[in-house]
C-alpha cells in the first residue's frame, strides 16, 4: 500500500491519466479481486493435485513421478508454453514499437516541418482578407520566413466541411457525392509541398480562381474520371455554383496514417478564415515569435496571438498510440521477466532430471 501511494503519481504521468483511489471504495472491486485470488489459487493447485492423485503416494514422495513419461511430457509441455508466451510477448512489443515508428517516419506527401500556425482573428467586419494581406507582406520581409499562407484547415485533423450534392455537370442529381472541402490561398500548395500531377494550382486571381477548384486523386476517381488528365477543364456543380477543375493534387495524408484518404476539393480564398501558416527557415524560433507577435498586434489589435507548431499538432494524433506502446512495453517487459523466471526453473528441472 505504501508503494502504491508513492508510485501512483508516477504511474499517472506515465499513462497520461489521472488515477485515484475511488475504485477501492467500490464493493464490486473487492469482490472481483476476491474471485481472482480464489480462482487463481484454485487453478494453480487443481491440475497438480489431479495428476499427483493418480500416482501412489510412496512413488510420488520418492520423486519417481519426474521420471515417468507423464511427468516428462508435463515438464516439456510447460517449457513449450513458457517459450511460446515469452516469444509472443516479445514479438507483440516489437510490433507495436515498429508500427508507431512507421507512422511517425512514413512520408506523408505533405511538408509539416518548420511550420508555425497562427489562429486567425475572429473578425466579422469583412476586413480580414485585406488585413491578412498586410500582415503577410510584413511577415515575409523577415529572412527567417520562407512563406505565409492562409487556409481554413491544416494537416492534423479531418476537414470539418463535408459538402454533399456535388457532381459533374454532365452527371445526374442521383450521381452526386460528398467531398471534404478546404479553403486555401494560392501559396498553400507550394508552402506545404503538395504535388500537382495535372493542370495547375491557383494563380491568386480572385476574379477567376473563385470559380475554379482543385481536386485530389481520390476525388477525381470518385467523380468517375477514367484518367486524371480528363478532369482538367471539366465542370462540376458545387451547391448552386458551376465551377471549373483546373488542377489535380496527389493524395496526401491530411490526417494520420491510421485513416484512409478523403476525397478533397480545394476552393480559392485569399484570406481563408481559420489558420495562417508561416513556413520558417532555420532561425531562432523564440526571437521570431516575439517579432511575429509585434506585427500581429499592429495588424490585429485586441486579438490574441495564439499559435502552435504543426509537427507537434500532427503528432498528437499518435499520442494515444504512444501511450499504449509505453504501457504495453512496460507490462510486457514485466510479463517476459516473470515468464523467463518460470522458464529458467523448468529448464533447470529438466536438466537435473536428465542426470
Amino acid at each position: 500500500m505504501v508503494l502504491m501511494s508513492l508510485l501512483t503519481p508516477l504511474f499517472s504521468e506515465f499513462t497520461g491519466r489521472e488515477l485515484g483511489y475511488v475504485l477501492f471504495k467500490q464493493n464490486s472491486f473487492w469482490i472481483g479481486i476476491g474471485i481472482l485470488i480464489f480462482g487463481g489459487t484454485l487453478l494453480s493447485g487443481l491440475y497438480p493435485a489431479f495428476v499427483l492423485s493418480s500416482y501412489k503416494p510412496a512413488e510420488v514422495l520418492k520423486g519417481k513421478f519426474k521420471n515417468t513419461s507423464s511427468g516428462v511430457r508435463f515438464r516439456k509441455g510447460m517449457v513449450v508454453v513458457q517459450f511460446v508466451s515469452s516469444i509472443t510477448l516479445i514479438v507483440g512489443t516489437y510490433t507495436v514499437y515498429q508500427q508507431i515508428r512507421f507512422m511517425q517516419e512514413q512520408k506523408l506527401g505533405v511538408n509539416i516541418d518548420q511550420t508555425l500556425v497562427l489562429h486567425s482573428p475572429d473578425l466579422i467586419d469583412g476586413t480580414i482578407d485585406e488585413k491578412f494581406q498586410i500582415f503577410k507582406q510584413q511577415i515575409e520581409q523577415y529572412p527567417e520566413v520562407a512563406s505565409v499562407s492562409a487556409s481554413n484547415e491544416v494537416p492534423g485533423h479531418q476537414p470539418s466541411w463535408n459538402a454533399g450534392g456535388i457532381r459533374r455537370l454532365s452527371q445526374r442529381n442521383e450521381d452526386s457525392k460528398q467531398y471534404r472541402v478546404i479553403h486555401i490561398d494560392h501559396d498553400f500548395i507550394s508552402a506545404y509541398g503538395l504535388t500537382v500531377i495535372a493542370g495547375r494550382g491557383f494563380l491568386g486571381d480572385l476574379a477567376n480562381d473563385r470559380h475554379n477548384v482543385i481536386l485530389n486523386e481520390l476525388a477525381v476517381n470518385l467523380m468517375g474520371f477514367k484518367k486524371t488528365e480528363d478532369a482538367i477543364d471539366d465542370r462540376i456543380i458545387f451547391q448552386s455554383d458551376t465551377l471549373r477543375i483546373v488542377g489535380v493534387l496527389k493524395n496526401y495524408h491530411h490526417e494520420s496514417l491510421k485513416k484512409a484518404f478523403d476525397p478533397l476539393i480545394f476552393r480559392y480564398h485569399p484570406g481563408a478564415f481559420g489558420f495562417y501558416s508561416i513556413k520558417l527557415n532555420p532561425y531562432s524560433v523564440k526571437a521570431s515569435l516575439s517579432t511575429f507577435e509585434k506585427e500581429w498586434k499592429a495588424t490585429f489589435p485586441g486579438h490574441p496571438f495564439t499559435y502552435f507548431f504543426l509537427d507537434d499538432h500532427y503528432n498528437q494524433q499518435y499520442q494515444a498510440d504512444q501511450q499504449f506502446g509505453k504501457i504495453y512495453g512496460a507490462f510486457s517487459s514485466l510479463a517476459i521477466f516473470i515468464a523467463c523466471l518460470g522458464l529458467f526453473g523448468l529448464s533447470s528441472l529438466t536438466a537435473i532430471s536428465t542426470h
